[in-house]
């Protein structure tokens, strides 16, 4: 059985490769052939326009508008011929009259051919292929295959003259038959080796296709594992359309949006569940993924038995085989729980904030209260010094009520901006002094430094006692004055500076300060603030504490 198959198959390969062979040759013969041909022809004449448009950008460059040079162009004409086999390049006038020839003979002839005054003298190009004896269209008989072209010399828009170039094929063309005829030997070998390998293929079908089971068995596997994962993915996974609706959803996401089935929901717009005041925002989200951006949002949505949900969403451009956006992919989590404690918090840190600002406010009131009392007490004492020193308690008890003040206005409640602290603390004292120290002037140099109760207190009291110091001793029989006050950061320090130019301290000694309210500086600034004190050289009395920020 065997033997006799064999010559079978052989003789149907055979007879296969034959009628492959003679319907090949037929194609060859009445379609290959003629589209070679006339591809070559189309190429040369390509070629021949290339030429021909170098001529023409070469004669504009030279200034052909103005005058032409036929001895100047006789190198250019021999070298373009040699190097190209050209037959002949001509050039001509805007008028039709040759001013150029390889041919001297053609000198003075004029172009009569309409082709040239309506397409080539318009900016078109002309195109022939001439037949061996043929005419040309300048009336003479082509010695051998030719191709003609006509390329127009434009100036500014402005017809200015052509140049015509003439191309032998005749040796490209024979070149070509022979080339054709390799061409088709080998491309017949080439169809018997596909007949053979088609043979080959046939008996490796069954292994092919067996393999290609096992890549499809193998394909089913992976999507029943994804769409595993998919529907028992604890998150919403959701794909969505160019236009909002949803695509897919998964058992997750159809919970969130309280939907007992896909079809509840297949078709409908996500937009239309989004709360209105985050439509636009979750629309917006959807335009940029479509664009080819990533993005996360947080939105409110009622599902379809009207139970509203906070949800988060990272989305990303899902793309085809092709590398295009065919989709948006989604993953939603429920964040209602996190954002209600978020609120809680957010609301707990209100109540907090309105008793802190009752605590200092109250704060402020009871300290107005001990100066009130002081006030009273006093009116009684008839002893200056002892009077004197009631009045010092009450300045100072001023100064830290006048903290508590501006922590009760401030915004964020732990910090005072310093710049406003002392220009209020320092025209407080100069009002209280005005009758004794009227004259005085006040020049604040201070950066607007927002600083802690811890930091602005005790500064606050160096600033009473120093300023209190001055308006008392410094300037006496209302003799005029001034005070400065400098405040600034440098780096992690703090430098604070104090100067009057009144009549001095005199024989001051810091190690060894005997009055209360320089005590008082002095521990503020070296105990308080952790800082150096120091006594500033000139005129009056001067002071510089330094102190880390």
């Amino acid at each position: 059985m065997l033997k006799n198959d064999l010559p079978k198959g052989f003789l149907g390969i055979l007879l296969t490769f034959i009628i492959s062979i003679v319907l090949f040759s037929a194609y060859n013969i009445a379609f290959v052939f003629p589209s070679f041909f006339g591809m070559l022809a189309e190429n040369s004449e390509n070629e021949c326009v290339r030429i021909a448009q170098h001529v023409s950008n070469n004669l504009l460059a030279s200034g052909f508008e103005s005058g032409f040079s036929p001895a100047a162009f006789r190198p250019e004409d021999e070298r373009l011929r040699k190097g190209f086999g050209l037959w002949k390049i001509i050039i001509f006038s805007s008028r039709g009259q040759i001013l150029y020839s390889s041919d001297p003979s053609d000198l003075g002839r004029a172009m009569k051919g309409r082709f040239f005054y309506n397409i080539v003298a318009k900016g078109g190009v002309y195109k022939k292929f001439i037949p061996k004896n043929s005419l040309t269209p300048g009336g003479q008989v082509a010695a051998t295959d030719l191709v003609a072209v006509y390329v127009p010399i434009m100036k500014d828009g402005r017809f200015s003259g052509a140049s015509e170039v003439y191309m032998d094929v005749s040796r490209m063309r024979r070149r070509a038959d022979g080339l054709l005829f390799k061409s088709f030997l080998t491309l017949s070998i080439l169809v018997f080796g596909l007949l053979a390998a088609f043979v080959i293929a046939a008996l490796k079908a069954g292994r092919y296709q067996a393999a290609r089971r096992k890549a499809e068995d193998a394909l089913r596997q992976n999507e029943y594992l994804l769409r595993t994962i998919i529907e028992t993915e604890p998150e919403c996974v959701k794909l969505l359309a160019r236009d909002g609706t949803l695509l897919m959803i998964n058992p997750a996401g159809l919970k969130m949006l309280q939907a007992g089935s896909f079809e509840e929901v297949e078709g409908r717009r996500a937009a239309d569940l989004v709360s209105p005041e985050h439509r636009e925002a979750f629309n917006n989200l959807v335009s940029d993924v479509f664009a080819g951006k990533t993005g996360t949002l947080e939105f409110k949505i009622t599902g379809l038995k009207g139970r509203a949900l906070w949800l988060e969403t990272n989305s990303v451009p899902l793309l085809d085989d092709r590398g295009e956006i065919a989709a948006m992919l989604g993953i939603t989590r429920d964040v209602t729980a996190r954002k209600a404690g978020v609120e809680n918090m957010e609301k707990s840190l209100r109540e907090k904030e309105t008793l802190l600002r009752e605590l200092y406010h109250r704060t402020k009131n009871n300290m107005q209260v001990i100066t009130s009392l002081i006030s009273l007490q006093s009116a009684s004492i008839a002893d200056s010094s002892v009077l004197q020193m009631f009045d010092d308690t009450k300045s100072r008890i001023q100064a830290m009520a006048l903290v508590h003040e501006k922590l009760y206005q401030s915004k964020d409640l732990s910090s005072v901006g310093m710049k406003d602290y002392i220009r209020d603390l320092a025209d407080a004292l100069l009002m209280s002094f005005s009758k004794r120290a009227g004259n005085v002037e006040l020049d604040l140099d201070v950066q607007d430094i927002p600083l802690p109760i811890d930091i602005i207190i005790p500064c606050g009291l160096i600033v009473n006692e120093l300023v209190s110091n001055s308006l008392k001793y410094a300037f006496p029989e209302g003799r005029p004055g001034k005070i400065t006050i400098s405040f600034h950061k440098s780096g992690g320090r703090m430098e604070f500076a104090y100067n009057d130019n009144g009549i001095g301290l005199s024989n001051l000694d810091l190690d060894s300060v005997k009055t209360l309210g320089l005590k008082l500086v002095k521990n503020l600034a070296t105990k308080q603030l952790g800082g150096e004190l120091e006594l500033m050289p000139g005129p009056g009395s001067g002071f510089r504490i330094t102190f880390k920020a």
